[in-house]
């Protein structure tokens, strides 16, 4: 049987990822339309590698209690994306006790919008817009190495991942 033919039939697991990348395409594309916020074809496909890492790392690290695809897009990524228009003006954001990476990731993720969140989903002109840095800090060594692997993996390059407390953090920041 030759490859493209095996692709065709629905029974293949290749077939059924590339049906499930879409569905959860359209999905997170619908939802963050329903609260009036535009993410672009880069930003969905981070979300979505984001959501696929999330879910097989957890199976160990305990990232979750939310493990089903649909409950994860609607509790975590929407509910996060609904702060974003609050803080586009900070240059520094630090998410402490960050678990998973929410909010942090997905504020680091829709940062990188050039399209206007105005409800009548027009385009701005493009103007120079602050990236802010998001650090993303937790007590929990394994978890902020799945935070680090994320930010590998989906090409965040405005974050930073620090292992520590926030007392000890702020001591040293005091020093």
């Amino acid at each position: 049987m030759n490859q493209s033919s095996n692709l065709n039939n629905p029974d293949n697991p290749d077939m059924q990822n590339i049906t499930d990348i879409k569905k959860l395409t359209d999905q997170i594309k619908t939802k963050a339309q329903g609260i009036n916020f535009n993410l672009n074809n880069h930003q969905i496909q981070q979300l979505v590698n984001y959501l696929q890492l999330m879910q097989k790392w957890n199976k160990a690290y305990n990232l979750t209690a939310i493990t089903d695809a649909d409950k994860i897009i609607e509790y975590h990524f929407i509910d996060c994306l609904q702060i974003c228009n609050q803080l586009k003006s900070y240059k520094n954001i630090l998410d402490v006790g960050t678990g998973a990476g929410l909010p942090g990731i997905i504020i680091a993720i829709a940062s990188s919008n050039n399209i206007s969140n105005n409800p009548d989903h027009s385009v701005e002109k493009i103007k120079p817009k602050i990236k802010p840095k998001i650090s993303l800090l937790d007590k929990n060594g394994k978890k902020v190495k799945f935070l680090k692997q994320v930010c590998h993996q989906i090409g965040l390059n405005n974050t930073e991942c620090i292992h520590s407390r926030v007392e000890v953090l702020a001591n040293k920041l005091e020093k």
